[in-house]
């Protein structure tokens, strides 16, 4: 089965309704707020699923946020590293692709 995919980083009524008439069949990107340290909000994440399901689509990945200090590894990266730990922990499943190529060295 081939799905399609495309970003969605406007939530507006308009864009995911023009998604569902080019045939989308599920969307990335979306914005997800974060809570005071830098995590997930639980409760938006999942208002932003229904609302994205409300519309015929899936949620094909999230992706999270990292700094240009994360991946040269510079003063503060492992909290970044937490942060996005946590924010992984919330979900059952996988829901992210790392998409970041720093040295290990």
């Amino acid at each position: 089965m081939i799905r399609i995919a495309a970003w969605a980083l406007d939530m507006s009524d308009a864009v995911l309704t023009r998604l569902v008439q080019l045939g989308v069949d599920c969307v990335d990107g979306m914005d997800i707020p974060t809570d005071d340290l830098g995590v997930y909000d639980l409760e938006q994440a999942i208002a932003i699923k229904q609302r994205i399901h409300s519309f015929g689509l899936q949620v094909n990945r999230v992706t999270l946020a990292y700094s240009k200090d994360f991946v040269d590894r510079a003063g503060g990266w492992d909290e970044e590293l937490e942060r996005n730990a946590h924010s992984c922990a919330y979900s059952a499943r996988p829901v992210t692709r790392w998409c970041a190529s720093a040295s290990t060295t």
